[in-house]
C-alpha cells in the first residue's frame, strides 16, 4: 500500500519527500535545499492530499527585503520524477513579514493559505499586526499582479481568495492556521493574543 506521508525536515535548510512501502521509504525527487543559509527553509511546509502538491517556505529569506521571507508551491512530475515550481513565488510585502511560518493547502493544492507575522501593511500607532492570506491556483494566470488593493492580487498563476485576514489587535503577531479539505473553511491561531 502506498501511504502519502507529510514532507520532513532533513536539517532546518533542506527538504525531501518520501513516500511509505510498507516498512520502508522512499524519497521522491532531490533533496531541495534553501537559498541562503539562516533563511529557515521548510519552516512551513504542507503537501496536498496526493502528496503531489508540496508548498515550503523560508520566513528567514533577504530576496524581496530582510526578513520578508518566500513561500513556493512546487508539483510532482512522474515523467521526470522531479519536482517543478507551480506559478510565481510569494514573497512577504513588506520588512519583517517572515512569510511563512505556517502553511497550508487545500486536498487537491490548488488553495494555499499561510500568514504574514509582522507586516506594516496594516498600522495603527505605528505597531504592526500579523494577517492571513488564502490564495487559489490559476493556470491562466501569466502576469504577477503587486497591487495589494487588487481583487487579482498575487504571483503568477496565483489570485488571493478574498481579502486578507487581519489578526485582532495591534501586537498581534504570527498565525498557525489550517485549511479544510475543499479550502473553503479556514482555522487560525494567534499566540500573542491577549483577548483585547
Amino acid at each position: 500500500k502506498n501511504i502519502a506521508d507529510p514532507a520532513f525536515m532533513l536539517t532546518p535548510y533542506e527538504t525531501a519527500v518520501a513516500t511509505s512501502y510498507g516498512s520502508t521509504w522512499t524519497q521522491f525527487g532531490s533533496t531541495m535545499y534553501g537559498d541562503s543559509t539562516g533563511n529557515s527553509f521548510s519552516a512551513g511546509i504542507a503537501l496536498s492530499k496526493d502528496g503531489t502538491v508540496m508548498a515550503v517556505s523560508a520566513p528567514g529569506n533577504d530576496s524581496a527585503g530582510t526578513d520578508r521571507g518566500f513561500v513556493k508551491v512546487f508539483k510532482w512530475n512522474s515523467s521526470t520524477s522531479s519536482w517543478g515550481q507551480r506559478g510565481g513565488t510569494f514573497f512577504g510585502i513588506n520588512n519583517n513579514d517572515f512569510l511563512s511560518w505556517s502553511v497550508s493547502l487545500s486536498s487537491d493544492g490548488n488553495i494555499i493559505a499561510f500568514s504574514y507575522y509582522e507586516s506594516a501593511i496594516y498600522t495603527q500607532s505605528a505597531t504592526t499586526r500579523g494577517y492571513v492570506g488564502v490564495f487559489y491556483y490559476d493556470a491562466n494566470k501569466v502576469t504577477a499582479i503587486t497591487d495589494t488593493s487588487g481583487s487579482t492580487f498575487g504571483p503568477i498563476g496565483w489570485t488571493r481568495l478574498g481579502g486578507f485576514i487581519y489578526n485582532e489587535a495591534i501586537g498581534d503577531n504570527g498565525n498557525s492556521l489550517c485549511l479544510s479539505g475543499n479550502g473553503k473553511i479556514i482555522a487560525i491561531g494567534c499566540g500573542a493574543n491577549d483577548g483585547t
